[in-house]
């Protein structure tokens, strides 16, 4: 699935004296199985950016094309249908309900789709063996660690074999070890699945795990280069 930013901006308040542009001019293309890593400091539009590709925001102006779609012209319940088929996420804060244990948190993109609930817990267990949570499917996230936590989010982004990941500093609340385990496991899903993995981070460590860098610069791409 090819993504393409064509002239992006993106302008809070936009008119008013406490306008902000944070993000501007941006245009590129990003090919299927491509694992792309954002760098930049805070403030120099990563996030936004991370929310216009995911379809979890529209450009002020530009376009975001995806799958040869013009999301400004999708309705929210297209919207929806995109990320879900289509995109999964990771966050920073994790984004798991406190209240459902890890398989339950893994099995919430699976509700929507048209399948048994055996089949559910199955597809949710399978995948939280995968990510090495075999031993703590019926735990919720306040026992688990950080780390066991992330590990979490990413079997829930993996469960419906999106085409796309997009990671909002996947390792920022971890320590390197773990970090590190994080960065290899979707490594290893965009090797074996070739989907596109977008991570956004300001520790530039990261690099090392992408075919292509991308950095940021008040809202402005100042490199786009392939490693």
């Amino acid at each position: 699935m090819m993504i393409e930013a064509n002239d992006l901006w993106k302008i809070y308040n936009q008119g008013k004296p406490n306008e902000v542009v944070a993000l501007k001019k941006v245009t590129l293309k990003i090919k299927q199985g491509e694992f792309i890593t954002v760098v930049g400091p805070s403030g120099s539009g990563k996030s936004t950016f991370l929310h216009l590709i995911g379809a979890l925001d529209v450009p002020t102006r530009g376009k975001v094309i995806i799958d040869k779609k013009d999301i400004s012209k999708l309705n929210e319940n297209q919207l929806s249908k995109l990320r879900r088929r289509k995109v999964g996420f990771i966050f920073q804060a994790y984004n798991l309900i406190p209240s459902l244990d890890a398989r339950e948190n893994v099995m919430l993109p699976l509700i929507p789709m048209d399948m048994s609930y055996n089949r559910k817990v199955e597809k949710a267990e399978k995948m939280l063996k995968q990510v090495g949570l075999g031993h703590r499917m019926d735990h919720l996230p306040n026992q688990l660690s950080g780390g066991e936590q992330q590990r979490v989010a990413v079997a829930r982004a993996f469960i419906n074999n999106p085409e796309v990941i997009l990671a909002d500093e996947p390792t920022g609340e971890l320590d390197t070890k773990t970090g590190a385990e994080i960065m290899n496991l979707m490594k290893e899903f965009n090797r074996k699945k070739k989907a596109t993995v977008m991570v956004i981070t300001h520790d530039i460590s990261l690099e090392k795990y992408s075919d292509r860098v991308i950095r940021l610069k008040d809202g402005a791409v100042v490199v786009d280069r392939k490693r």
